[in-house]
Formats: C-alpha cells, structure tokens, sequence
C-alpha cells in the first residue's frame, strides 16, 4: 500500500481554539478554506480522546497546566503539539482503521511522554487522517520546541512510526526528503505548481493542503495582490466598558527602596 504521512507542528495562543474547532468541526463547511470538507460525512468521524466540544478541551488544557504548576506561558511559548497523521485514500474495505489510530496514540504517548489533549479521525475528507493534540509539558515547564527537536530528531520519529506501527498494517516507508540547493528548490516549486494545476483535486488532501499552507504563509501577502484578494481582517478585542476599567484589580505599588545616604564632604570652618 502507499505510505503513510506524519508531521508535526506547534501552535501558539493565538490559533489554539482555531485548530480545536476545526479538529471537532465547530466551524462551519460553507466558510473559505474549507469547501474540501464534505459535511454530509462529518457524522463518520470519531473523537477518540478528549472532549468533544472545543470549550471543553480548552478548559481541559487549563487544568493540565495547572496541575503541573506550570508558570503563566507567554505569547512565543508553544501551546500545543499538533501530529497530522494522513493514510492514502484507497484503503482496503477490511482495513482496521479504529486500531490503526489507537496503536498511533500509543506511540505518540510513548514518544513525546506528554498527555494527548484531544485526538479525532476524519472520514469526511478525501483522505482518511488523524488530527492528535498534545500539551508539552514536562516538570512544570512548557517545552514543544525541545519535543519537537531539529529535522533530525523528526526523522527518527517518522522511522520508528514506520517501523512500530505503519508497516504492520502492510503500508510502504515513505521517501525520505533529500537537501536541495537553490537552483533546485526553484525547479520542484515549478513542478509542485504544475501538478497541483493539472490535478488540482490533490489540494484536498490534508498533507499536501498542510504543507502548502505552511510553505505560502510567510510571503502569503504579493499572492493575496496577485490573485486579487481581500486579506483577512484582524480580530480586535471589544473595548472594555467603564465599569469594567474601574473595577479592575491594580498592582500595588512598588515600596520605595532605602537607598543610602550620600556622604558629603562638610568644609572645616575658616581660621580666624
């Protein structure tokens, strides 16, 4: 069989509930971005851990940290660990789909040794895959970019996958990404935008729709002017009433520190 996909990423505070409703499709199919959802099938995923409702997994999440004694994160800290796990789309009518996503759970638990918050398999896509977030907390401390290391360490993860759970279902080890120069680079990202225009049904599969998105996102804005889009408006938060200026709790005070006192020379009196 064709191989299967593994990547990983890690999300900030700022896209935490976006990617949580989209795991749980919270928002809806009709929106832009999302016309390669069928919501006719969305009854056919499964949420194999975890609430079932976004609010729900964020409370969740909130009391992970709290139990660990995790420090208030910051805006860079890396919140989540999203694994995007995509099988191909021709699978045999007997294959075991629900023990293929659990014996994945399992190694991600084994690999990362951090809880998973929420984990749900999607059927209502061209490809079956499987959404798992993990909360990368380990002794008190939020550590996703230590867990998900430099491009070494995410070999090795997609090897032992490979080896401990995809190739006992019977798929293929997928083709490792080799260094490319310059001049090559150029030459695969005419060949992506070729392919992509002569089947351009491949954009429904999560992994490419995946890395395409990533790949775009820091040079997405001459695009935007190429194509002649809108950008997205920025998301302001509401102004605070007055009621709700007043009665917000104020930092004390700093006491003001004892600061020793400067010697100054006294001048002996003048002689007589």
């Amino acid at each position: 069989m064709k191989p299967v996909y593994l990547a990983i990423d890690g999300i900030k505070v700022r896209k935490m509930l976006a990617a949580v409703r989209h795991n749980l499709r919270e928002i809806p199919a009709d929106r832009p971005g999302r016309r390669h959802i069928d919501p006719t099938r969305s009854h056919l995923n499964q949420v194999l851990r975890g609430p079932a409702v976004a609010s729900e997994v964020m409370a969740l999440e909130r009391a992970l940290r709290r139990e660990q004694s995790v420090a208030k994160p910051q805006k860079h800290h890396l919140r989540f660990l999203e694994v995007l796990i995509s099988l191909p789309g021709d699978l045999r009518a007997d294959f075991d789909l629900t023990r293929f996503a659990e014996d994945s759970l399992a190694f991600l638990e084994a690999w990362f040794g951090v809880p998973i918050l929420s984990a749900v398999l999607h059927l209502d896509e061209s490809q079956p895959h499987l959404h798992v977030l993990l909360v990368p907390v380990k002794e008190g401390k939020l550590c996703g970019s230590a867990l998900i290391g430099d491009r070494t360490r995410l070999r090795s993860m997609q090897q032992q996958y490979f080896l401990q759970v995809s190739r006992r279902f019977g798929f293929r080890q997928p083709r490792q990404q080799a260094q490319l120069t310059p001049m090559q680079r150029e030459e695969a990202a005419e060949r992506v935008v070729d392919a992509l225009a002569a089947h351009p049904e491949r954009m429904a599969e999560p992994t490419a729709r995946s890395l395409l998105t990533a790949a775009i996102a820091p040079k997405v804005a001459p695009l935007l002017v190429c194509l002649g889009l809108d950008a997205p408006k920025q998301q302001r938060k509401p102004p605070s009433r007055f009621v709700q200026i007043m009665t917000r709790p104020v930092n004390p005070e700093p006491k003001p520190k004892n600061r020793p006192r400067s010697r100054r020379c006294r001048q002996a009196p003048n002689a007589v």
